[in-house]
C-alpha cells in the first residue's frame, strides 16, 4: 500500500514519548532499588556472621590444643602460665594467621603499623566508616568468659549453649577509642605518624576496662547490667557510641558467637534480664523467654 502524497515518515520519539519513558525507567528503579539495597544488606550480614563464626570455631581449636583452657583478655594463657601478646594474637593459628602472628611477635615495639595487620576476617563488613583498618577488631570477646582462671570450657557451668563467647563492637572511635586486636590492656598506641589516639583491647562486658558488666542478685537467678537499662547499642553514630557496651552497625539487632560455635541474632528489644544472663558463664540464671 502506498502512502498518501504530503504523509512523512517518523524518525524518532516525541518529546512526551521520551518523558514517559524516563518516568517509566524511574518507577522501575525506585522499586528495585530497595529490593537490591535488602540483597545487598543480607548478603553483609551473612558475610559477617561467618566471620564470627570462623572466630569461634577458631578460639573451640584453641582450647582444644590447650586442655580445654581459654585465651585471656589479657594475653594470660592460665593453662601454660605465661603472657602472651593479645587474646586474638594467640589465636592466629587458628584462623590461618600464623603470619600476622609472626609479623606482630618479631616487629613488637614499632610504632607503624603494617598494611600486613590488616585482618579482614576481624573486621565487620558492614561497618561503613573508611577507616585505616590495620589492627582493628569489630568482634569483641567477653571479659565475663574469658578472663584468668575462669578461662576455661569448664567454668561454663550455665552451659556453651547459653553463653555469649563474642558480640559485635564498633571498632573506630567508639568514645574516642580504637579496639585493636594487638592490645591486651587499656594503654595507648600510635596507628600512624600524625597523631596518637586512644585505644582499648577489644572486648566487652569487661570490668578491668570500666564497661557496664552484669550482677547477679544472691539467689534470685537474675542477672541485670552494673547501669540499669543497659545493654547493647544498634547502629549507633560516632558521637553517641559507648564503648561500655557491645555495638552492631545494624539497626536490628546484634550478632553474637556463644560457646558451642553457634552464631545468632540478639533482638533490639532483648529484656535486660535475658541479655545479662547469656553474657554470664556461671550465673545459674532463667534465661529463656526472648
Amino acid at each position: 500500500m502506498k502512502r498518501q502524497t504530503g504523509q512523512k515518515a517518523r524518525n524518532g520519539l516525541t518529546l512526551v514519548e521520551i518523558l514517559v519513558v524516563i518516568g517509566i525507567l524511574a518507577v522501575l528503579m525506585g522499586l528495585l532499588l530497595p529490593a537490591v539495597q535488602k540483597v545487598r544488606a543480607a548478603a553483609l550480614r551473612m558475610q559477617s556472621s561467618n566471620n564470627l563464626r570462623q572466630i569461634n570455631l577458631a578460639t573451640l581449636g584453641y582450647a582444644s590444643a590447650n586442655q580445654d583452657s581459654l585465651p585471656d583478655v589479657r594475653g594470660f594463657n592460665p593453662y601454660l602460665k605465661k603472657n602472651g601478646i593479645s587474646f586474638y594474637i594467640s589465636i592466629f593459628p587458628f584462623l590461618e594467621q600464623g603470619q600476622v602472628e609472626h609479623q606482630f611477635t618479631d616487629d613488637f615495639g614499632n610504632v607503624t603499623l603494617h598494611s600486613s595487620w590488616v585482618v579482614p576476617l576481624l573486621i565487620s563488613p558492614e561497618d561503613p566508616r573508611p577507616e585505616p583498618k590495620q589492627g582493628v577488631a569489630s568482634y569483641a570477646p567477653s571479659g565475663q568468659v574469658f578472663w584468668g582462671r575462669s578461662a576455661h570450657l569448664n567454668a561454663i557451668t550455665d552451659g556453651t549453649s547459653q553463653t555469649i563467647f563474642f558480640a559485635e563492637h564498633m571498632p573506630f572511635m567508639c568514645g574516642g577509642k580504637y579496639l585493636y586486636y594487638m592490645n591486651s590492656d587499656s594503654s595507648t598506641f600510635p596507628p600512624n605518624s600524625s597523631g596518637v589516639v586512644g585505644t582499648r583491647r577489644p572486648s566487652f562486658a569487661d570490668k578491668e576496662l570500666g564497661d557496664v558488666v552484669p550482677l547477679t542478685q544472691g539467689n534470685s537467678r537474675v542477672s541485670t547490667g552494673s547501669i540499669a537499662g543497659l545493654t547493647f547499642q544498634t547502629n549507633p553514630n560516632v558521637a553517641d557510641c559507648d564503648p561500655r557496651l557491645a555495638q552492631s552497625p545494624n539497626p536490628n539487632g546484634m550478632l553474637v558467637g556463644f560457646g558451642d560455635g553457634s552464631v545468632r541474632t540478639l533482638a533490639k528489644g532483648i529484656s535486660e534480664q535475658v541479655y545479662w544472663a547469656l553474657v554470664t558463664p556461671s550465673g545459674n540464671e532463667l534465661a529463656s523467654g526472648d
